[in-house]
């Protein structure tokens, strides 16, 4: 009785065992692809910021709900996807200013800002200085 009790037990925990590792194997194939959802969105967005772009444009493309994407990029990338569009335009204003070759009007309009005074604020907020400072 005793080893047949000890043989149970031991194909018991070989069945747990290769259930867990299905279980597991299951959730890091979920992973890349979930990590893949917020880097197309990132490119998306990369590639598209100089368009009146939202949000839902974005998750619709990817075929998402808008709260789930948002929680994947968050959680790749610390930041919302506003915050990132934000960043994308920043990054690439500065460079357009830095470059001279452009007005801050110019420059407003190029990276999606039908408005130069909400893009004004929003650079001068994200860099501490106004965009007329920066530009050559």
């Amino acid at each position: 009785d005793n080893e047949k009790t000890e043989k149970g037990r031991a194909l018991v925990l070989s069945t747990l065992l290769s259930v867990l590792g299905l279980l597991r194997t299951g959730t890091e194939t979920k992973t890349p692809k979930k990590i893949n959802y917020a880097e197309k969105a990132a490119t998306l967005i990369e590639n598209n910021y100089m368009y009146q772009l939202r949000m839902s444009d974005v998750a619709r493309e990817l075929h998402l709900t808008e709260k789930y994407l948002y929680r994947l990029f968050m959680d790749r990338f610390g930041i919302s996807l506003q915050q990132f569009l934000i960043k994308t335009r920043m990054e690439k204003a500065y460079e357009l200013l830095r470059s001279g070759e452009l007005s801050v009007t110019e420059v407003s309009c190029s990276v999606g800002y039908a408005s130069v005074s909400v893009f004004s604020k929003t650079f001068s907020k994200y860099f501490g200085t106004p965009p007329s400072a920066v530009k050559k």
